[in-house]
């Protein structure tokens, strides 16, 4: 998606992704932001920083069952690449 934002920003007199109006590709800004933000973002402070602090916190040296931390980081992309196949229909 930021790839498209960038041909539209790299075409200076033809529009690439917004021919009629100027409203589509604010539509896409923010499409793009909100993708960032939940699907990128807010994973990675919850669980990256989650599963490093935790154990700091608890004063153990790993989870108790870190194959199952390890299930949870690797659930991400799966989760969110059906969300949005969800989000299509």
């Amino acid at each position: 998606m930021s790839l498209f934002i960038r041909f539209e920003l790299y075409s200076s007199g033809s529009r690439i992704i917004c021919t009629e109006t100027i409203a589509t590709y604010n539509v896409i800004i923010t499409i793009h932001g909100l993708a960032m933000i939940f699907m990128f973002l807010m994973p990675a402070l919850y669980g990256g920083y989650g599963n490093f602090f935790v154990p700091i916190y608890i004063g153990g040296s790993e989870v108790v069952f870190p194959r199952t931390n390890a299930i949870s980081y690797f659930l991400v992309p799966l989760v969110n690449s059906f969300g949005l196949i969800l989000s299509t229909q």
